[in-house]
């Protein structure tokens, strides 16, 4: 079965685009992808038609070989852009392999080790206090037992203690409308310094906070180690490493307890597969990285079914409505958890020509910075 035809397609979801790659064989089966990256999506495109010409006539069954022609062909190694549109392609074969098998991806990748896949709510929000704590109240009447909120403001590398508080008193009033029970995580968005971050941690100790997301740039990971020692709260990173070499300093130094790859920038499913067990032998947790579109989000789910260390999976709940259409099977989420089904391959087909009826639009991502006007990372 060759590879006959790549199409990328740049989709407007309003304040952002999602970029889904499909793939289409010689014997009529078709495969999707998802390799959205904030930002970038006409990158990520260019990159996906440059890589048309390594896969066209190819066996799509040679997954594996076709991922090492694109990462080591172009002799520079691939970035945030190239990774991508690599993991998106990946994807879509692994579908395609689904389907000739008859078979879920979960299954060709060893099987369940989990019954059904828990979610923690990319949320809650507000303006206010009272508002950011009914917004959490809200959510866990919807079914969901895991929440992650964050840092919101831009943060110099040493600075006074004024937003810790508000930081504090935020947080506080999340505990108190949810309770103890449900798990509350923190996203620091890579803004801190490690002496700053070892700060933020302190603050948050007496709130059972579940786990402390990106408190260092990920780039840093003797940072991140820093502040893992100087805490009790789980540090985890992951969303801006690719492929699985970027994943061992991480673990060497035992700078994280949770890994967080994303499926859509990694390089795809055997990318994550192999971080998982990388973090497995370090006794570390596996929960991918997902606040972006349908398509990633059931891929996700078949790699954490298949990894006995995962603990949860991200859900951006904020994409309009009409998104839902994406895909012809809606995904089964109740009560804070996805069920998956035993169709083969992805189990879902994306609607191709609703795609196409949005098509992109430009949008530029916030812009933070500090009192100096100096640029803040965002």
């Amino acid at each position: 079965m060759k590879i006959a035809a790549v199409e990328p397609l740049v989709v407007d979801v309003g304040s952002r685009n999602w970029l889904f790659v499909v793939v289409d064989t010689d014997e009529g089966v078709r495969g999707i992808g998802e390799g959205s990256l904030p930002g970038h999506p006409l990158a990520v495109a260019a990159a996906v038609e440059e890589y048309r010409s390594y896969l066209v006539g190819e066996d799509a069954a040679r997954i594996q070989h076709l991922w090492q022609r694109m990462y080591r062909q172009p002799f520079f190694r691939s970035g945030a852009v190239t990774l991508s549109a690599m993991s998106a392609i990946e994807q879509a074969l692994w579908d395609i392999k689904g389907k000739v098998a008859g078979l879920p991806v979960y299954e060709l990748l060893g099987g369940r080790c989990h019954d059904r896949i828990k979610l923690y709510a990319n949320g809650p929000s507000g303006s206010t206090v009272e508002e950011y704590a009914d917004s959490g109240r809200t959510l866990v009447a919807q079914g969901y037992t895991a929440l992650k909120t964050g840092a919101t403001v831009p943060v110099r590398p040493v600075q006074g203690d004024a937003f810790l508080r508000e930081v504090a008193t935020s947080f506080e009033a999340l505990r108190g409308a949810v309770g103890d029970d449900v798990e509350i995580a923190f996203d620091a968005h890579g803004r801190f310094s490690p002496a700053m971050a070892i700060k933020l941690a302190r603050v948050l100790e007496p709130y059972n906070v579940w786990f402390l997301e990106e408190p260092a740039l990920p780039e840093n990971a003797k940072g991140l180690q820093q502040v893992a020692r100087a805490t009790a709260i789980p540090v985890a990173t992951g969303e801006r490493l690719f492929t699985k070499w970027a994943f061992r300093e991480v673990l060497e130094l035992g700078a994280a307890a949770l890994l967080q790859p994303d499926l859509s920038h990694c390089g795809g499913v055997l990318e994550a597969r192999a971080i998982a067990a990388m973090a497995e032998v370090y006794f570390c947790g596996f929960a991918p990285h997902n606040p972006l579109g349908p398509v990633n989000t059931i891929v996700s789910a078949h790699v954490g079914m298949a990894s006995p260390n995962f603990v949860a999976l991200e859900l951006c709940l904020y994409p309009p409505a009409w998104t839902r259409g994406l895909l012809a099977e809606p995904l089964a989420i109740a009560d804070g958890w996805l069920e998956l089904s035993n169709r083969p391959g992805w189990g879902v087909e994306l609607d191709v020509e609703l795609c196409r009826a949005h098509p992109y639009r430009p949008y530029t991502l916030p812009i933070l910075e500090h009192p100096s006007g100096a640029i803040a990372d965002w």
